[in-house]
């Protein structure tokens, strides 16, 4: 295979990592089509539910109307709707037979008028609503003519899942033996919580969807994907000498950033963005950044430029001598005190809260003492270092810790062990 490069910029240097055959896009969810909702009354108000929930973005619903519109409404029809917002459905001999005309989805019937085909739905809960003849047209009587003419539910975290561990097919594909997920799935969120969208609701009608200061550029990276789990904006600082200042970004940690990489200056903002994983290290993928980039610099002045990035990371191995209670058991002891580590020094469900590290926050050596002695087994730990690896200068962007590989040595107790002696010679 050959490859060249003609135009364009990368954010990070290209490397071939492996070469993937017969691959495509996929996303936890099912797809349902031409599911007849309900019969239309005639009268306002009218609700209907579908048979399953949540339902996710990109629903096609159309109702069915006794009779052609005019050639003129058919034109208003499909500039409103699309070229293929109106269905028609021939008998065997060529007859029209049925019309179905799409509807679409509004938040709300506020701004509908009595003519517009509009109606809600309720993603969460599947219910379906029409308007009053006033705001929002209702849907003309008839026997089964609410139908939607596909949707797709699923979703959740339980579509999280690790690289080659989705290998089950559930229904039987002509020369398809088997699959599997060359990389892991991510993206799945839950319902959100009622905690959740009491801290939201103040911070839209803050920002009302315009970046503007730095916390709406924090705030519009959380709404732009539900990866999101942290998100930090830094702008230009200026010192009265007028000397120029900016931020180390970059975002291959691989590498060495050249210098068009290291600083932001006036008329840009640097977003630092961590994505929803449990993995050690957290690193957001890069169709993850650009989401986010195109997400808010549509709520961003046109002349701002946006860059959007992961932060710096520092890694953090820990070193100690530990005295078990007993040598048999110090193979277990060792892996329980090298989780509790890992747990301690996760970016995002780690520290003595479990509420993960800020960034530039940096543990101690008093830390670790009392979580090691907690672990069952352990009598106390007789020495300890902590290295950090990375760049914590200044100058660098602001940073977050991860666990590295631990270095834990089970030693005998000298204390013990002399008392033992002690012990033995006095018999």
């Amino acid at each position: 295979m050959r490859s060249r490069w003609y135009t364009g910029q990368f954010r990070v240097l290209p490397r071939l990592s492996q070469l993937r055959t017969n691959t495509i896009w996929a996303s936890q969810a099912q797809t349902l089509t031409q599911e007849t909702l309900g019969s239309s009354t005639g009268n306002p108000h009218q609700r209907f539910q579908t048979t399953q929930f949540p339902v996710l973005p990109g629903q096609d619903l159309a109702v069915r109307v006794a009779q052609l519109p005019s050639a003129l409404e058919q034109a208003d029809i499909r500039n409103v709707s699309g070229e293929d917002a109106i269905t028609l459905v021939h008998d065997e001999v060529g007859q029209l037979e049925e019309v179905w005309i799409r509807w679409q989805a509004v938040p709300d019937f506020y701004g509908s008028s009595g003519r517009d085909r509009h109606y809600t739905l309720n993603h969460l809960t599947g219910e379906v609503c029409f308007g009053d003849g006033q705001n929002g047209s209702v849907p003309p009587p008839g026997l089964n003519n609410i139908r939607l003419m596909h949707y797709r539910t699923g979703g959740g975290q339980q579509g999280n899942r690790a690289a080659d561990t989705i290998t089950q097919l559930k229904t039987t594909v002509p020369y398809i033996d088997r699959v599997t997920n060359g990389e892991a799935a991510a993206g799945g969120a839950e319902q959100e919580s009622l905690a959740q969208v009491q801290a939201r609701g103040p911070k839209q009608l803050r920002h009302r969807g315009r970046a503007v200061t730095a916390q709406d550029f924090e705030d519009l990276a959380f709404e732009a994907s539900p990866e999101v789990a942290r998100a930090l904006a830094m702008t230009p600082r200026f010192d009265a000498l007028g000397a120029q200042s900016g931020v180390d970004l970059w975002l291959d940690s691989g590498e060495s950033p050249r210098q068009a990489h290291r600083d932001v200056h006036a008329g840009q903002v640097a977003v630092l963005i961590v994505s929803r994983s449990e993995t050690p290290q957290p690193v957001p993928s890069l169709a993850l950044i650009d989401r986010v980039e195109a997400f808010i610099r549509s709520s961003c002045i046109p002349t701002l430029s946006v860059q959007v990035s992961g932060p710096r990371w520092i890694e953090v191995l820990v070193s100690a001598d530990v005295v078990p209670q007993l040598l048999e058991t110090g193979d277990a002891v060792r892996t329980d005190i090298i989780y509790q580590l890992n747990r301690f020094l996760h970016p995002l469900t780690g520290g003595a809260d479990g509420q993960g590290w800020d960034f530039g926050r940096e543990p101690h050596e008093s830390d670790f003492y009392g979580l090691m002695e907690s672990v069952a087994g352990v009598v106390r730990v007789r020495s300890l270092h902590i290295t950090l690896t990375g760049d914590r200068s200044p100058a660098a962007s602001p940073y977050l810790i991860f666990p590295g590989r631990h270095q834990i040595n089970l030693v005998l107790d000298p204390i013990s062990s002399s008392l033992l002696v002690s012990s033995l010679g006095g018999v």
